[in-house]
């Protein structure tokens, strides 16, 4: 099987993130599965525009679901919690179109009752919410708290061992601990 997956991110950007995403990806994958990560190379905008940001980089992953297609991947990942493009590129692709967002909620609802997200930052946080509704699981969304980054930048220095992953790890424990008190079994981090 061979899978494209697109990320969101500038590959020479975020400090360690592409790294550690491509351990992730190694551990999880099925023997004979190969995973092309690709990330954003074009256009864009600033990391805390994010409805703007989505907006310029749709285009690009557009076009990187028609080069996925010709170059024969067997599926194409969104591996962004927005699922940027991903209403728009299963329009245009014979191939599956999976988004990071859809697939954890789906997944979360087979894991529990109900679910929760832990959001990035007071902006970033409507735009996963609307997904939530947008998929049909506003019945089963429990709460949504968010940690306190600014800035998207700031999490690529927590991609490291070190005071930046400590304040980030803390941020998002204390968020998903006020999910759980409000009664989520699942909390997704997005």
């Amino acid at each position: 099987m061979k899978l494209w997956y697109q990320s969101m991110s500038r590959q020479k950007a975020w400090g360690s993130y592409n790294k550690v995403l491509r351990q992730i990806l190694d551990e999880v994958k099925d023997e004979g599965t190969e995973i092309e990560v690709h990330g954003i190379t074009k256009v864009g905008g600033l990391a805390d525009q994010y409805r703007y940001l989505e907006y310029l980089e749709t285009g690009e992953v557009m076009e990187n679901v028609q080069i996925a297609m010709k170059r024969g991947f067997d599926a194409f990942l969104i591996g962004n919690i927005g699922d940027p493009g991903i209403r728009e590129c299963r329009e245009i692709a014979n191939i599956p179109v999976l988004g990071l967002c859809e697939n954890a909620l789906h997944l979360a609802c087979m894991m529990g009752a109900n679910f929760s997200l832990v959001t990035i930052n007071e902006k970033f946080t409507p735009r996963i919410v609307e997904n939530v509704y947008r998929y049909g699981l506003r019945d089963r969304f429990a709460a949504v708290n968010r940690m306190q980054l600014d800035r998207l930048t700031d999490l690529g220095s927590a991609f490291e061992p070190g005071p930046a992953q400590d304040r980030v790890v803390a941020q998002f424990n204390a968020a998903a601990k006020k999910n759980t008190d409000a009664g989520a079994e699942i909390v997704i981090a997005a």
